[in-house]
């Protein structure tokens, strides 16, 4: 099972998140489930640092990715809700193999 941990902040902000698992919906390279998480993920790494110029602390190793996001930065929080939104749906579809922890 993947799970996902978000830490909020202040005004309920995103200042974190750690995924962690493997979904084991089917085999490696043909688990959807496990794909469309870590694509998600990586994406909103990749998406904070292009659009918001913030190097990102994240730590990233099979099965395992977590990052920490500075606040106050508008950018960074609508990309961070925009990856909640996405997990959660994947969790709702998928409650077997994703789970959301908030914070």
């Amino acid at each position: 099972m993947i799970k996902a941990i978000f830490s909020f902040g202040e005004q309920n902000k995103i200042q974190a998140f750690t995924i962690s698992g493997h979904a084991d919906f089917d085999s490696e390279g043909r688990d959807i489930v496990c794909s469309a998480v870590s694509v998600l993920a990586q994406n909103a790494i990749n998406s904070v640092e292009a659009l918001a110029h913030i190097k990102v602390d994240a730590e990233i190793r099979d099965g395992y990715l977590s990052a920490t996001f500075p606040s106050g930065n508008i950018k960074i929080e609508t990309i961070l809700d925009s990856l909640y939104i996405g997990i959660d749906d994947i969790a709702d579809q998928f409650p077997t193999y994703v789970e959301i922890d908030r914070r």
